[in-house]
C-alpha cells in the first residue's frame, strides 16, 4: 500500500475516535436548560412569577366592555358585560374608570367640533382599555383608563341631512 494512503487512513480513523470522545467529554447542557423535554418544570404550569419574569405583580393589558352607567366628571362608571381573559373576573359588575389621562375616540354628538367625554352619554356602548396589575386585590377603583372607544354612534353618517329636512 501506498505510504501516504495508510497515513490518510489512520489520520480518519483517529478523528473518528476523537469526536466521540470529545463530545462525551462536552457532558452537554446541565439539567433544565436546552432541548429536554421538561424544561426545568417537571410537567407543572409554570408560576405566576416565573410567568412574569421574576415581576410578580406586573401590569397587563385589560379590556372591558359594556354600557355607560354614569359620568361624574372624569370619573366615567361602566357595567361590564365582556372582557379579555385577564379581566374576566370583572363581568358582571359595574367599574369606575378615571379617564382624564384616557384616549377618548367618539363622534362629535353634541356638535361643540370637539371630540371628548362630553360627547359620551350614559346607555352608550363603549369599550375601555386600561393597564392594570395583574393581581386586581392591590388595585382601587376608579382604575386608570388608557382608552375609552364609544361604540353607540359608529355606524351613523355625520354628512346626512337633519331628520325633516327637504333634501
Amino acid at each position: 500500500m501506498d505510504k501516504g494512503f495508510r497515513r490518510s487512513a489512520a489520520f480518519v480513523a483517529a478523528v473518528a475516535l476523537a469526536i466521540p470522545a470529545a463530545a462525551g467529554a462536552h457532558g452537554g447542557p446541565p439539567p433544565g436548560v436546552g432541548h429536554g423535554h421538561g424544561h426545568g418544570n417537571d410537567g407543572q404550569q409554570p408560576s405566576a412569577e416565573s410567568r412574569s419574569h421574576g415581576r410578580p405583580n406586573r401590569a397587563v393589558g385589560y379590556v372591558f366592555a359594556g354600557t355607560v352607567k354614569s359620568i361624574a366628571g372624569n370619573t366615567v362608571t361602566v357595567s361590564v358585560l365582556h372582557a379579555n381573559h385577564d379581566a374576566h373576573a370583572l363581568v358582571g359588575q359595574d367599574v369606575e374608570f378615571d379617564v382624564s389621562a384616557a384616549r377618548i375616540v367618539v363622534r362629535d354628538a353634541n356638535g361643540d367640533g370637539k371630540r371628548d367625554l362630553g360627547d359620551v352619554a350614559v346607555g352608550d356602548r363603549v369599550q375601555v382599555l386600561a393597564r392594570l396589575p395583574r393581581d386586581l386585590s392591590t388595585a382601587t377603583q376608579p382604575f386608570a383608563a388608557t382608552a375609552l372607544i364609544d361604540k353607540a354612534h359608529r355606524h351613523t353618517h355625520e354628512s346626512q341631512p337633519p331628520a325633516g329636512s327637504d333634501s
